[in-house]
């Protein structure tokens, strides 16, 4: 996280992207089955669905 970055911001940032790389990190919009940044099978919804 950058330091002129405030955690409402990344907060904002990570509720548009609900999936998350497991193994790297990265986060998307859209749900993959493969990871584009680091080929993981392991992306998942960061948040719990409601």
């Amino acid at each position: 996280m950058q330091s002129d970055e405030t955690s409402e911001t990344r907060i904002g940032t990570d509720r548009a992207k609900p999936y998350e790389c497991r193994t790297c990190g990265a986060g998307y919009a859209l749900e993959y089955y493969v990871c584009p940044e680091c080929g993981g099978f392991s992306v998942e919804r960061r948040y719990p669905v409601n």
